[in-house]
């Protein structure tokens, strides 16, 4: 399994492309270990992936 950390969403979503992803898996905060993104960001990544 390859792991990435991601800055931007265009960043995010050429990498997912290229790869050839069949699914993805939101984080916020990685400097506190990684926490469940708000629905915000649930839904801004469901509507623009």
């Amino acid at each position: 399994m390859e792991w990435a950390i991601i800055g931007t969403w265009k960043m995010a979503l050429e990498g997912i492309e290229k790869a050839g992803a069949h699914r993805i898996e939101l984080n916020n905060a990685m400097y506190l270990g990684g926490l469940t993104p708000s629905l915000g960001t649930i839904e801004l990544v469901v509507e623009n992936c």
